[in-house]
């Protein structure tokens, strides 16, 4: 699978998650309504656990009302992610990303195409630089939203996905069974059913 260098870092240590999902619509003018509408999906991070499906998370935009679903994501906005399970101290409960690149035309070779790439991050809301997620810093997922003609595609690319080794005893416990079961295929389930999501109509 292409992997557009604009957005996507190298994996310089870690593991390494690449996923691939694709649809054929019955027309292109069909497949430019589904494109925006996957492109919506992506931008509305609040609405992630029902594009997820059976995969219960939540994820909220910093800042914004908890209930306000039509929140659009910024780039240079912070995400807190409550999964499943006890959450970090460092996070406040919560796993911490920031959105640190939206682009536009990111895939030279499709007719239309949008990026997001996600890093891992301290918790704004707290003085300390400690990363508050279960990835070490440096960590990212990068989507990838693409139309060609009458197929529209979704990538999904994990990089550096290194267990968070720091903080306190409790984080590192924590962090150690929460990414064990991310690298285990846990993660790449719901990623896959997570873009699938995004391009279904």
């Amino acid at each position: 699978m292409k992997t557009p260098s604009s957005i996507v870092p190298e994996n310089e240590r870690g593991k390494s998650l690449d996923l691939y999902a694709h649809t054929l619509a019955p027309s292109e003018p069909d497949a430019i309504v589904l494109f925006r509408m996957a492109v919506s999906r992506l931008l509305h991070p609040m609405t992630w656990g029902k594009v997820a499906g059976a995969h219960a998370f939540d994820v909220k935009i910093w800042g914004q009302e908890a209930g306000d679903l039509r929140a659009e994501i910024r780039e240079g906005d912070y995400l807190k992610i409550d999964i499943p399970g006890p959450g970090s101290s460092a996070g406040d409960g919560y796993d911490w990303v920031k959105a640190d690149r939206l682009e536009e035309g990111v895939d030279p070779d499709a007719s239309e195409s949008m990026g997001m790439r996600l890093r891992t991050c301290r918790n704004p809301e707290e003085q300390s630089n400690d990363t508050a997620h279960f990835f070490k810093e440096g960590a990212a997922s990068i989507f990838i939203l693409a139309r060609s003609g009458n197929e529209v595609s979704a990538k999904y690319f994990g990089r550096n996905e290194e267990t968070n080794d720091s903080g306190s005893l409790f984080d590192r416990l924590r962090n150690y069974v929460v990414s064990l079961g991310a690298k285990a295929g846990g993660s790449e389930k719901m990623w896959t059913d997570f873009i699938n999501g995004l391009i279904t109509t």
